[in-house]
């Protein structure tokens, strides 16, 4: 508001006489707005990745959202990423100089009002090429607020990166604080790498030792713009932001009730509604569904591990819902489809035998059987079932035949049968039927 004031104070005292007065507010407005990172719908209104244009026979690599997009398309690595510039400049961004294309790697950088978005292509499989793109957001990363003493060594078109004499940690803890001074939410750390978001902008700040220069202390910030408003908790632990599939996962030593009071305030306030009161059980997780007036949905896991609360919100378009729920429909369909035509063929191929004379102690389980016969009659019943089998179209596959034990296997199209004995000739004969692929009954 200060600098409003001082602007309305300097203006001339008709500047805010009729249309003025707009044009005024207007220089007012984008000096208070200039390096503010973006919102979720300015960003896209500026450029939606989503609906942006890309070649015919183009394979996604991932689903499209917002401000990420990789695809594979039937061009040459430079042809495939010329026609993605021409559509680029078209809409009115600019290439930044240091750009390269090539048919083995091809790669550039594109501004427009602040914005900036890289684009690179690579050699794909078959004859195809892959590009990816990635949006930056709209943050000035050379203003960004620093320790005192530091001094920058470079700034490019997505990331700059500052010196200081200060020891890593105390560089790392000063930026943080500064950060977080000027609005920046802590979004996630690993190692020497710290997340913090802002808006729809998520950024990366890096501490580290710089051997090139005399071991000073080096500190890097890029950005990256976020597709989709997944919020985390203050105590947030581990924090695994990835946009496709669009989620975000983190501990938090909050209990489950509290974690969900969090989710409940934090999304209904961007219009998301659960649709239950509590969570309910899935499995070894609990989980509630949360949609918005468009039928998005947020599906959001719960876990105890190590005494924490595991969370894991997942996004999903409306589209992309009624996709999953058609391709699991179809896949149910198809699943019944095949196990009753497996039913039906088993039971047309079903096998029945009858129990020869003498047979005793007969124990059959599923499509195993066992009998006995006197001794040395094995043999003789062997003969007669081969005589049918054959005669109904069996063929022998594998036969160990001896006087006092052996083995016959049969096939008829994918269903096998085996019949093995033991018939020493001193004590019963003991006969072993197996079918695989087909059921059988044996008669008395």
């Amino acid at each position: 508001m200060q600098l409003v004031n001082k602007l309305v104070s300097l203006a001339p005292r008709n500047a805010f006489q009729g249309a003025g007065l707009s044009l005024a507010f207007l220089l007012v407005s984008q000096v208070i707005l200039a390096g503010e990172p973006a919102t979720f719908s300015e960003a896209a209104k500026n450029l939606d990745l989503a609906k942006f244009p890309i070649p015919e026979g183009a394979i996604l690599s991932n689903v499209r959202r917002m401000a990420q997009l990789t695809y594979e398309a039937p061009l040459k690595t430079a042809e495939l990423y010329d026609f993605q510039k021409r559509k680029l400049l078209t809409q009115g961004w600019k290439e930044t100089p240091g750009g390269n294309s090539s048919d083995d790697f091809a790669s550039g950088t594109f501004a427009k009002g602040g914005y900036k978005i890289s684009v690179s292509a690579n050699p794909g499989s078959s004859g195809k090429s892959m590009v990816m793109f990635i949006q930056h957001g709209n943050v000035d990363l050379a203003k960004l607020p620093v320790p005192a003493s530091t001094k920058l060594l470079f700034d490019m078109p997505v990331t700059c990166m500052f010196v200081t004499e200060l020891a890593v940690d105390k560089a790392a803890r000063e930026c943080r604080e500064l950060l977080i001074k000027e609005g920046w939410a802590p979004y996630g750390t690993v190692g020497s790498l710290q997340w913090f978001r802002k808006n729809a902008v998520r950024l990366t700040a890096v501490c580290d030792t710089a051997p090139a220069q005399e071991n000073k202390t080096f500190i890097s910030y890029s950005s990256e713009l976020l597709s989709v408003d997944l919020p985390i908790m203050s105590s947030a632990e581990g924090v695994q932001y990835s946009e496709s599939p669009s989620q975000v996962f983190f501990d938090s030593k909050e209990s489950k009730d509290e974690v969900v009071e969090f989710f409940q305030n934090a999304l209904g306030k961007n219009g998301w509604k659960s649709t239950t009161e509590k969570p309910f059980k899935t499995g070894f997780t609990e989980a509630m569904i949360f949609r918005n007036q468009e039928m998005d949905l947020l599906d959001l896991g719960l876990s105890t591990f190590e005494g924490k609360t595991r969370i894991l919100l997942r996004f999903q378009t409306k589209a992309e819902v009624e996709a999953e729920e058609k391709r699991m429909k179809a896949k149910i369909s198809a699943d019944k489809a095949s196990k009753e035509t497996a039913e039906m063929k088993r039971a047309k191929s079903k096998i029945n035998f009858k129990l020869p004379m003498g047979a005793s102690n007969l124990k059959q389980k599923g499509v195993r059987a066992e009998f006995k016969l006197p001794s040395g009659k094995a043999i003789t019943a062997l003969k007669t079932w081969r005589s049918q089998l054959v005669e109904t179209g069996w063929s022998e596959e594998v036969t160990a035949e001896g006087a006092m034990a052996g083995t016959i296997d049969f096939k008829k199209e994918d269903i096998q049968f085996n019949l093995t004995y033991v018939d020493p000739g001193f004590i019963p004969a003991e006969v072993t039927l197996t079918a695989t692929g087909a059921d059988f009954a044996i008669e008395p």
